[in-house]
């Protein structure tokens, strides 16, 4: 009876192989590894795109136009551009200015599938900031809300926005346009009914002011008022240790602004937390989002002349200071010492000390 024998690599083979396969196996893992994590580092990036450069545009397109407007002055072809197209372009210039390492990072990238990986992160990681923005602020919204107006009919739930929007006194107050008077009752059953005399488009812009700002820092209407008017005017009395707590509970914090510019405030005023929309659209009902966003940084970025510049840069001055109680808005985390600043000063006096020693 004949028997059949396996063959097996010697010992030494088999422990070569072996070793080859777990290499090959610790490579693919550290490659793995790798990717997921540029991957979460340029997702992290798109964070700010859509709060600070573009709410309804992607990178692509930003990059795109600025290509074709670079391709067509170096043909020298005699192009006419759209009011759109203009607003591509500046919005990839602010893009530059707002978030120069991003920008210097799409320049640098040649290769047609990583950039395309790009692309495609950061617009996931600009998506999953509005998300996350729009889920802060559905709970937020009715807080500052009824800490404003007082319990509002009907209740409203920080689960749901069933309640929100026209149909609920207190947001609806925020949401009517500001050529229509709220307060009567006539007027507020026309706009709740739709009536085409009282229709609220991106056209006519709603009546809430401090968009920025929380309730503490909203109380006092008439002084904010006044202090938009006549920036001369004294501070408003300090408030509480307990009341300021609450102030640093604003949607600046919420969607970690350090500057107050126009698109922020365009971003910010989309009425979404305060409508009973359930799901994001661009058109909700008869206003036009999008629109209504064009128009806002179109006011602070398009002006007609020097009289309308200076108006747009008091104003953003004003927002600043009463964002972050400085015109210039937030400090800087890290900034250089002053030559005549007391630290400075120590520690030239350290080091003379020293040099007087002759150590």
């Amino acid at each position: 009876m004949s028997s059949i024998i396996h063959s097996s690599p010697p010992p030494q083979a088999a422990d070569v192989w072996k070793r080859k396969y777990q290499a090959l196996e610790a490579s693919t893992t550290l490659a793995q590894s790798k990717s997921k994590t540029l991957g979460a580092t340029q997702r992290s990036l798109g964070h700010g795109l859509r709060r600070m450069i573009a709410m309804f545009h992607t990178v692509r397109d930003l990059v795109g136009e600025s290509d074709r407007r670079a391709e067509n002055e170096a043909s020298g072809e005699d192009v006419t551009y759209t009011d759109e197209d203009d607003r591509l372009l500046r919005a990839c210039e602010e893009l530059g200015k707002q978030m120069p390492v991003l920008k210097k990072l799409l320049d640098q990238q040649t290769d047609p599938e990583l950039l395309d990986s790009l692309y495609r992160n950061l617009c996931k990681g600009s998506d999953m900031a509005c998300g996350d923005d729009a889920g802060n602020l559905k709970v937020a919204v009715v807080v500052w809300v009824d800490e404003i107006f007082g319990p509002s009919q009907p209740p409203l739930k920080p689960t749901s926005k069933d309640e929100h929007g026209l149909e609920n006194d207190n947001t609806g107050c925020l949401l009517c346009p500001g050529e229509y008077k709220w307060d009567d009752a006539e007027i507020r059953t026309h706009i709740r009914q739709g009536h085409a005399d009282f229709l609220v488009t991106a056209q006519s812009w709603p009546a809430y002011k401090y968009i920025f700002t929380s309730p503490t820092s909203a109380n006092n209407v008439s002084v904010d008022a006044m202090e938009a008017e006549n920036d001369d005017m004294p501070p408003a009395p300090k408030r509480s240790k307990k009341n300021l707590a609450a102030t640093r509970s604003h949607v600046a914090s919420l969607i970690g602004l350090r500057k107050v510019t126009p698109r922020l405030i365009a971003y910010v005023a989309l009425r979404f937390a305060l409508s009973s929309a359930n799901a994001w659209r661009v058109v909700d009902i008869d206003f036009n989002h999008e629109e209504f966003y064009t128009a806002i940084v179109d006011y602070f970025e398009i002006t007609p002349g020097p009289v309308a510049a200076a108006d747009v840069a008091k104003l953003m001055a004003w927002w600043n200071r009463k964002v972050f109680g400085r015109t210039s808005g937030a400090p800087q985390p890290t900034q250089q010492h002053r030559i005549s600043s007391s630290i400075s000063t120590v520690a030239a006096q350290r080091r003379a000390r020293e040099a007087d020693t002759g150590f």
